[in-house]
């Protein structure tokens, strides 16, 4: 080093960080020393401040300069300290984000050797390693809200502080920085580190960097606690006089609220003591809350805390409490009217609902006197006094709560109720009018109730006289009556006029006078008996229980008559059934037949218009009433009526001569009971010894419907010799069955054979082999043994699963032949073919399917060789109780219609495999191999060479990821140079050239399976984000079903059910298949996997709901209903996934469905004629029914008239009602 540095004449501060940096480099730093003495003796600026932000830029950007020597000896980090002790600048300061990463660097190396760095300094270090840590820790105050790592309290709690004190003699500088700058500090913990300093007087003035009371609380709370410096109390209490003397502190009432909080949760009663004396403080408040102006209603809370939750008598006794509240009434700044309205209710809910109110007197009063002064105010705008009732269910709930807070019954509300039912009572405004807004804007209880009694008191009592002047218009009843008629869905004056006439007094004078002696149609009376509104009063049973009571023993004699006579009614009316129903089941053929329907003709008539004691029931009918009862009983039986049937053709063709010439009955009463005792006699003809030896076919010829063989046995059950019952049960069972049962038992022997079940199956084999010729005996023993050994024992779903096997035997055999590697290649090649001749869902279906054989087979494994088929059909139940296995019968037959699509695909598949297999075969076996020109090479080497480039660019771009920041071009071309030395890379310039002659061609086979894909991504990230949809007519959209669904995404693409339904599949399969993207790129946004997969249960779940829709509108179509066009006119939306009108519509659309079915099939039933229509036709007859005067022959009604009967239409006025 020389006795003086070169250049010495213009050294600056950019020179200080470049020979700083020199000396480092070169290793020379016990010359630094020297350096410095120099530097500081020449500098031709030394006393001027530095710019701090250039200064620090460029000791970043030369930082890789030495970062090696930094990383390798720590003393390096002390010349760089020392360095940056020499600096002077301003206290506040600008810094780039690379000179705040260097402070950050630098101070994270000291931080990582603290110990280290303090052992190695000098003795002659430590004044300019003092300055340089102030220098830097200072800087970190300041830009802590940009950079919070390696803060200063943090990194100053770590210095060491033994004999040299070195951390308080930092921290003193800072602390004196800091009193100096003024500069509000935005570090959380900065009031530690006056923890760390030496001098009391420091300490104390270090108040004045508090900007607020809060922070003044917290830095004074903290002297108390920590630190014994003498007469602290009295500093502080001088320090904060001194301070609101000078307007030190920031007023608003954000900070005097939070000052009031901490003065009552995080104060000392010393400090409380401290504050509370100070003599300035409560005129400082004061003065800034008398004259603060409303500007945000949410002020009115702070208002409310500071003067309830956290009031303060020492600091806030010069405010009277109620009336400051009243001023703030007027001290606002809201002059709309909307505004206004939203101030006052704020107003009322921040003061009047108060959570603390104890009913006191003293309290109540003061709520009466701020609730009048609030209503005075309330009415002297006529717009926000009109608005008012649409308030009144808020304010009184606001009430209300203030009661649930307390857990007390309070009288504010009645108190609320009372003063504005005087005000409205009192005021000019029309009462009906009044009336009609209660019942539009109020549905509060309380207040309706109270209303009805200031009604009874101002209004009902004081004209309680003149109530039954009914031509008085002032009469309150008769205003209430012409308003119940002019409003006829209120509520409230029905109740008024209860009220009215709750307070009348009715007298039995009055009431025979007015009904008897001189009835009036005008009279009170006749009003209160007839007019609809009375209909539920009390006045009006009270009037009817008076006349009711004049003819009460009138009415008991007429009541027993009544009740005679409906008796006999109904006794003779059932004997007129009975008859008529035998001679119309088995009297229609008989000579008698017209002669007894004559006489039940006119019994029939007779019943319904003479007198009941004057119909006599003809002594003709009476005689065949035995016979009816033994008969009819029996008439709904098919076996006894295909058996009467042959028997009486073969008894008419013998008798018919003998009985045209007596004229007897065709069939009588004798001839019915000969052949039901026969038939009897032939059923119990065989006891239950016989049964064994009777073949089935025998038994089975006895009843012409197997079908309803369970009607049959109820009504013959009587017949039939209790022994015999369960036999001829069981066989009858089986015959009605025995085609389930047969496919069963074979599909239960298929299922041992899959599985290799061990045991004895003969049982299934006699029920296959069994036939009707089989005997009783057999088929009793086989099936009963069946039913008790199995279908008893699991339920109906289980054994229709077994019959599958038979079913369904290839499908199960070529299902069970694949493995799960064939289920994803098969599932794989359905998601990647887009023009699929198989459905999505049946692949689902069949790997569904496979899940359910596997399950099986692996609980059969696991239990061989002692599983039995009860166990294997008992685990079948509890596997089809599963979710997963709910709807396994339908994929059986899914499945099984596509199966020989699926083969096909699987052969397919299967081919591909094996034919390179075989050329690997080849090749390895026998082949021969030249090397061939480029224009010979084939184009699959050429997406090799292309992966090959990919591959060399990923590596070098994954190099300069793990360098950076401090990358540079040099690096990168040396790597570039060692990976084309490595043998991979060493042709990949030739590589570049050859791609570039092919790259048109890869692009479009990428864009091309990329699009794919991507499109269906898109589509359905557009339709679940924002898209519309509306129902279209055939005339729109040719389908076979009447309505279908257009939605139209927020791109304006169309798309259509068929469409949807193409889309649900493909994202059950891409979720199912595991193909979401780890981030999806859409519309310039990215999306995690998990969203993506909610995307794609959102379109099932809408297409769902969707086809739901379609299904309900089409089979409302079908049935007819009149309003269907009326729901197809509407736009439905579907926004960020929430289609909640749709879901609505859809629950309505079900709901509307199940009532019309109803009323349908209830129609049908009470009008049989309507059985001839449906659909649309009920509303064209309607409309020639209402037009039959110009209707046409070319009417479709016109037609459909003539087809029920009617061929001329009298001259009259048809009332249709809709259904």
């Amino acid at each position: 080093m020389t006795a003086k540095s070169p250049s010495h004449a213009i050294l600056s501060w950019n020179q200080l960080w470049q020979y700083t940096y020199f000396i480092i480099k070169r290793n020379n730093i016990e010359f630094y020393d020297t350096f410095i003495d120099q530097f500081s003796g020449e500098c031709s600026n030394f006393a001027q401040k530095v710019d701090v932000a250039d200064f620090f830029y460029q000791c970043f950007k030369y930082l890789p300069e030495v970062e090696k020597e930094i990383e390798e000896n720590i003393y390096v980090s002390v010349i760089l300290v020392r360095m940056i002790g020499l600096l002077h600048f301003d206290e506040k300061n600008t810094l780039t984000e690379n000179g705040i990463r260097f402070i950050d660097i630098l101070l994270q190396r000291i931080s990582n050797e603290m110990e280290i760095f303090f052992g190695k300094m000098k003795n002659t270090d430590w004044l300019l390693v003092t300055d340089g840590l102030t220098n830097l820790l200072w800087l970190k105050f300041q830009f802590y809200h940009i950079s919070p790592e390696n803060d200063t309290i943090t990194f100053l709690s770590r210095v060491p502080n033994a004999d040299q004190k070195q951390q308080q003699q930092i921290a003193d500088l800072i602390a004196k920085k800091s009193l100096s700058s003024n500069f509000i500090i935005q570090q959380p913990n900065w009031l530690d580190l006056f923890t760390m300093t030496t001098d009391d007087a420091l300490i104390v003035e270090c108040l004045h960097l508090a900007t607020t009371f809060t922070d003044y609380i917290m830095y004074a709370e903290r002297l108390l606690n920590t630190k014994t410096v003498p007469d602290i109390q009295e500093k502080i209490a001088n320090k904060l006089q001194q301070l609101i003397e000078e307007n030190h502190f920031e007023i608003t009432l954000e900070n005097i609220l939070l000052f009031f909080q901490s003065l009552q949760t995080n104060c000392t009663d010393d400090l409380c003591n401290i504050i509370e004396k100070c003599q300035e403080l409560p005129s400082v408040i004061a003065n800034y809350l008398n004259k603060v102006r409303i500007n945000d209603i949410n002020q009115l809370n702070s208002i409310r805390q500071i003067l309830t939750e956290y009031y303060n008598p020492f600091l806030l006794g010069s405010i009277i409490k109620t009336q400051y509240i009243i001023t703030l009434l007027t001290r606002h700044s809201f002059t709309k009217s909307g505004e206004l309205g939203t101030f006052y209710t704020k107003w009322f809910n921040c003061f009047l609902c108060d959570p603390y109110h104890d009913n006191t007197k003293e309290e109540t009063e003061i709520f009466q006197y701020l609730l009048s002064e609030w209503l005075r105010q309330i009415t002297l705008n006529r717009e926000i006094y009109s608005d008012l009732i649409k308030s009144i269910d808020i304010l009184i709930e606001m009430l209300e709560n203030t009661e649930n807070k307390n857990n007390v019954p309070s009288l504010c509300v009645n108190i609320f109720l009372q003063s504005i039912l005087t005000l409205y009572f009192n005021g000019k405004q029309d009462l009906f009018r009044l009336i009609n807004e209660i019942e539009i804007n109020i549905r509060n209880n309380r207040f309706i109730e109270a209303f009805k009694i200031k009604y009874k008191i101002n209004v009902a009592e004081k004209n309680q006289f003149i109530m039954k002047q009914m031509n008085n218009m002032q009469n309150p009843l008769i205003q209430l009556l012409q308003n119940a008629k002019k409003y006829p869905t209120s509520r409230l004056i029905p109740n008024l006029m209860e009220i009215c006439t709750d307070i009348i007094t009715l007298r039995n004078s009055e009431i025979f006078l007015e009904s008897i002696s001189s009835p009036d149609r005008e009279s009170f009376l006749s009003l209160i008996l007839f007019e609809p509104h009375f209909k539920n009063f009390k006045i009006h049973q009270a009037a009817l229980n008076e006349l009711l009571e004049r003819v009460h023993k009138k009415q008991t004699s007429m009541g027993l008559l009544f009740s005679a006579a409906s008796r006999e009614m109904e006794e003779k009316l059932n004997i007129k059934k009975k008859v008529q129903l035998c001679l119309t089941t088995y009297c229609r053929e008989a000579d008698d037949f017209d002669q007894l329907q004559i006489l039940i003709d006119q019994t029939t008539k007779q019943l319904t218009s003479a007198t009941i004691k004057s119909v006599q029931i003809p002594n003709e009918l009476t005689q065949v009433i035995p016979f009816a009862g033994v008969l009819n009983r029996y008439s709904t039986s098919e076996t006894w009526y295909n058996y009467r049937k042959i028997h009486e053709e073969n008894y008419n063709n013998q008798r018919s001569s003998e009985i045209i010439a007596s004229r007897e009955p065709l069939i009588n009463e004798e001839d019915h009971n000969q052949r039901m005792q026969q038939k009897q006699e032939e059923i119990k003809s065989l006891p239950s010894e016989q049964w064994n030896t009777t073949s089935v076919k025998t038994i089975m010829s006895m009843f012409k419907n197997i079908q309803l063989i369970d009607q049959e046995m109820d009504i013959l059950r009587p017949l039939l010799q209790v022994d015999s019952i369960k036999y001829l049960t069981a066989i009858l069972n089986y015959s009605k069955n025995r085609k389930y049962v047969k496919k069963t038992c074979r599909g239960i022997q298929n299922l041992a054979k899959f599985h290799n079940l061990s045991g004895d199956y003969s049982l299934f084999h006699t029920l296959i082999e069994m036939t009707l010729k089989s005997s009783g005996k057999d088929c009793y023993a086989s099936y009963q043994q069946f039913t008790e050994t199995y279908t008893s024992k699991q339920p109906e779903n289980t054994f229709i699963v077994c019959s599958q096997y038979y079913d369904s035997y290839d499908l199960v055999n070529f299902v069970k032949k694949l493995n799960r590697t064939d289920m994803d290649n098969l599932l794989q090649a359905v998601n990647d073919w887009d023009e699929s001749f198989i459905n999505t869902q049946t692949v689902v279906d069949f790997v569904q399917l496979g899940r359910f054989l596997d399950s099986v087979d692996s609980y059969i494994a696991t239990k061989q060789p002692q599983v039995m088929l009860n166990d294997v059909l008992q685990h079948i139940t509890t596997l089809l109780k599963q979710k997963e296995y709910l709807d396994v019968v339908n994929c059986f037959k899914s499945c099984v219609a596509s199966l020989s699509g699926i083969q096909r695909l699987y052969l397919e598949l299967t081919d591909k495999e094996e034919s390179k297999r075989t050329k690997i075969f080849n090749i390895v076996n026998n082949s021969s191999m030249q090397f061939v020109s480029p224009q010979q090479q084939p184009l699959r080497m050429k997406y090799d060479i292309c992966l090959q480039i990919g591959r060399f660019l990923d590596s070098v771009d994954s190099y300069i990821a793990t360098k950076q920041p401090q990358v540079m071009l040099n690096d990168v071309l040396q790597h570039i140079t060692t990976l084309l030395k490595q043998k991979e890379y060493l042709d990949v310039v030739n590589c570049f050239k050859s791609c570039v002659a092919s790259l048109s061609g890869i692009q479009r086979l990428y864009l091309e399976l990329t699009d794919k894909e991507e499109s269906k991504r898109t589509k359905i990230f557009n339709i679940v984000n924002n898209s519309s949809m509306q129902f279209v007519s055939p005339q729109q959209q040719p389908l076979r079903m009447k309505y279908d669904i257009c939605l139209q995404t927020q791109t304006g693409e169309k798309l259509y059910y068929n469409d949807l339904n193409e889309l649900r599949d493909r994202a059950r399969l891409i979720e199912y298949s595991g193909n979401e993207k780890m981030v999806l790129q859409l519309q310039q946004q990215q999306y995690t996997k998990e969203q993506e997969k909610f995307f794609l249960r959102c379109l099932v779940t809408l297409v769902d709901t969707i086809e739901n829709m379609l299904n309900n509108m089409n089979h409302l179509n079908v049935m007819g209903y009149p309003l269907i066009e009326q729901n197809t006119k509407k736009q439905y939306t579907c926004t960020s996934c929430d289609f909640k009108d749709i879901q609505t519509f859809q629950t309505q659309l079900k709901d509307i469905l199940r009532l019309w079915e109803e009323n349908i099939i209830r129609l049908y039933q009470s009008n049989h004629d309507l059985t001839y229509l449906s659909g649309k036709q009920f509303w064209i007859i309607e409309d020639a029914l209402l037009n039959y005067k110009q209707l046409e022959p070319n009417h479709p009604g016109y037609h459909l008239l003539r087809y029920i009967g009617i061929e001329k239409l009298s001259p009259m006025k048809f009332n249709i009602d809709k259904i």
